[in-house]
């Protein structure tokens, strides 16, 4: 059938007015000796996307009781949700509505969807065909997670305390790819994939706690010890080639082309001995030290375990009497400082080991593409071949704990009552054997991954948090503001990790941040055939394409020619919460924002460029590009072809990434004397309701959102209706 024109806005069409439904109800119960609760939540989200939905189902349980004159407590949690995600494809079905050309109609006049007919046309499939192509996939998620508890005082002043924690979680994922054909896109074999993923955890904690307190000193000791255990396995299917697309007929026996199954299983245990003594004298001095030595087995045999240390102490000045008998605006003041090690051991759960694998690959000799280890060793030319294995990982019984070590100085401070409160903190935190695994040269051949440990990184920072509370009449108000600031810079860098990091042959990231971005300078566009000519070698250099800078003056702009450009996280960070009340009604407003932040704004590439692909949809900011009557503009002229490798990363992509946000705004109002129910609190909230960021200077952020730079899209704005009702 023929195609007519449209003018298609894509994301329109694959978009909607999400709603999302939430009732919750609970019961509780109590007495001396005991109590109980239980809830139960129901959720239903329609997505923004089209041919998407969500529904989440809640329930969960608490209860407790006590014997012998309460000296012993025992209890239990109890949480099981189970949730529903139905519809896939969103992500393919976003990035392609921003390349879809808006003259292609959604449906052809048969009511088919339409699709791309010749070459000049991007070669994506329909957004909306996606989204319904794929509104049959699921994902089911069964969690039941809790822990039963007891509390014994055996002696005076000593009690011990134990708890048992699990979690279970099933995840179920049908994903079905369905046959189509619209324009010159099609896919000829449908096929099924199921997958079923189980983990457990359990967590075992005892401690053993003993108080004293004599005239002035007050003193608690506790020692005890941890077990924690993880285990996860997956399964899947594959099957294709079925001869009905329903829902019903796509079961694995129904297929009769190619199938496969896969599976694996792994997890990891962690063992800790704990020991912590508080004191204070007078409640005034106070001092407090732990000690943990914690095992993991995701560490090599000669590193299992570490020790990690901590102290602190604290004197509140407020207490002093040359403060409480002279000074009475002082509230509270209080000095504090510590010192303390942590560790880290998020790596893989095989992260020490050698590994090898069987791979019978696809070719049927020795030699052929893809063959993997198999060889036909009997020299048969027939039959199944014999199947060796691979080295996929070098194993490391060196590898040992990452940890960070911090100072930190503190005030917190409160006047008039505290009614002005506020606390400020300095911290220096080193952290020293980072856990990687490093990039590695392909002439090492298989095997050639490695975790190992490698740089060391010091950060240092502030923060500052202020409130300020009062009352004018029936009208309460709160206004509270916080501020931080840190930068971190590598302090030691191995040379086996190296090429992990940004940088060349000449420039390392040692002493920049782990957060920096490295590349290319733009230095403008040519203007004219005598700039050209004039500037250094440069493949595809040209009228109206962007100019990079000759950083090191040898005429050649190479690889060498790159610097560090801005780092990728925000030297400072702040929010201000504003809160007022005033009989009965109440309302909150929530600003948060960052500064000093440098973004790669991968969106430019859509937006600036049209050599991406042919027959795209091209950004609005082509419209302006270079041209000898528009050489003022700072855009590349149009071009189908990138001779110049304009796509690298250079400085034309990073942009300023500040931004301020109006995150919450909450109106509410409390209905009370109503017979036989407690208040009534209805409410309405807004979230992501103004954005502000950089629209001005060389800088400028282009896209929508400073915080997805990438080819997702801006976080949504959501209104919420609701009320609490209880009796």
């Amino acid at each position: 059938p023929g195609v007519p024109s449209a003018n298609t806005n894509w994301f329109d069409e694959i978009t909607r007015k999400g709603l999302i439904k939430e009732y919750n109800l609970s019961l509780s119960s109590g007495s001396k000796n005991g109590g109980a609760f239980m809830s139960l939540g129901y959720l239903k989200d329609n997505y923004v996307e089209k041919f998407k939905d969500f529904q989440k189902l809640a329930v969960r349980v608490n209860s407790h009781h006590r014997f012998l004159d309460g000296k012993i407590k025992v209890g239990e949690n109890l949480t099981i949700t189970n949730g529903i995600d139905n519809g896939d494809g969103t992500t393919t079905a976003y990035a392609d509505a921003l390349q879809l050309q808006p003259v292609l109609p959604v449906k052809l006049p048969n009511g088919e969807y339409s699709g791309p007919i010749t070459g000049s046309f991007v070669d994506h499939p329909n957004s909306l065909m996606t989204l319904d192509l794929n509104k049959w996939d699921r994902v089911n998620s069964l969690n039941i997670f809790g822990n039963i508890y007891a509390n014994v005082s055996i002696l005076k002043n000593l009690t011990l305390n134990a708890n048992l924690g699990v979690e279970h979680s099933n995840i179920e994922v049908r994903d079905i790819e369905r046959k189509f054909s619209t324009g010159f896109i099609s896919r000829t074999v449908n096929s099924l994939k199921n997958s079923k993923s189980e983990e457990f955890n359990w967590n075992l904690n005892t401690t053993l706690q003993y108080s004293l307190e004599a005239n002035r000193h007050r003193a608690t000791f506790l020692v005890g010890s941890e077990a924690v255990r993880n285990n996860y396995a997956i399964n899947s299917t594959y099957k294709e080639n079925f001869a009905l697309e329903t829902l019903d007929y796509f079961t694995e026996s129904a297929g009769s082309g190619n199938q496969t199954v896969a599976g694996s299983a792994s997890g990891f245990s962690l063992l800790s001995y704990f020991g912590k003594v508080n004191y204070s004298f007078d409640s005034r001095y106070l001092f407090s030290a732990t000690l943990r030595y914690d095992g993991s087995s995701r560490f090599g045999s000669n590193n299992r375990f570490g020790t990690f240390p901590a102290v602190s102490a604290g004197w509140r000045i407020n207490e002093e009497h040359f403060i409480k008998d002279n000074i009475r605006g002082i509230s509270d003041l209080k000095l504090r400082a510590g010192w303390g090690r942590t560790g880290n051991q998020e790596i893989d759960n095989t992260a020490r080991y050698e590994l090898f694998e069987t791979y019978y690959g696809l070719g049927a000799m020795p030699f052929t593409s893809d063959n993997g280890t198999a060889y036909d060793i009997a020299g048969a030319d027939s039959g199944p071949l014999a199947s060796g294995f691979r080295q996929i990982q070098k194993g490391n019984d060196n590898l040992r704990w990452e940890s960070t070590t911090e100072q930190n100085i503190g005030l917190d401070f409160g006047f008039f009552n505290q009614q002005l409160t506020g606390s400020i903190d300095y911290f220096n935190r080193a952290t020293n054997d980072i856990l990687i695994s490093p990039a590695y040269l392909a002439v090492q051949g298989e095997g050639g991954k490695q975790f190992v440990n490698g740089a060391s990184v010091k950060t240092k920072g502030f923060e500052i948090a202020l409130s300020y509370r009062n009352q004018a009449g029936a009208f309460n108000y709160a206004v509270t503001g916080n501020l931080g600031h840190y930068h971190d810079k590598i302090t030691d860098l191995p040379d086996n990790v190296v090429h992990s990091y940004p940088g060349n042959a000449e420039q390392t990231i040692l002493g920049h941040s782990m957060n920096s971005i490295f590349g290319y300078v733009a230095d403008g566009l040519f203007q004219n055939q005598k700039e050209v000519d004039n500037s250094a070698e440069q493949p595809g250099k040209g009228i109206g394409r962007i100019r990079y800078a000759d950083l090191n003056n040898d005429g050649v702009i190479n690889t060498l020619d790159q610097r560090y450009l801005g780092v990728s996280s925000p030297l400072y960070s702040f929010g201000l919460n504003l809160q007022g009340e005033y009989k009965g009604f109440t309302l909150s407003i929530f600003f948060q924002g960052v500064a000093g932040i440098s973004v790669y704004d991968e969106r430019k590439r859509f937006s600036d460029f049209t050599d991406l692909w042919a027959g795209t949809n091209y950004g609005k900011r082509t419209l302006d590009a270079w041209t000898p009557e528009n050489s003022g503009s700072t855009i590349p002229a149009v071009t189908l072809s990138d001779n110049n490798n304009e796509g690298r990363q250079s400085s034309y992509f990073i942009e300023n990434g500040a931004y301020v946000k109006l995150r919450e705004v909450s109106l509410g109002y409390l209905i009370k004397n109503i017979k036989h129910l407690n208040p009534i609190r209805v409410y309405v909230t807004g979230q992501n309701l103004l954005s502000f960021k950089d629209n001005s200077g060389a800088n400028a952020f282009t896209s929508p959102d400073p915080e997805d730079s990438g080819y997702g899209f801006p976080r949504p704005r959501k209104i919420t209706f609701g009320f609490n009702l209880s009796f």
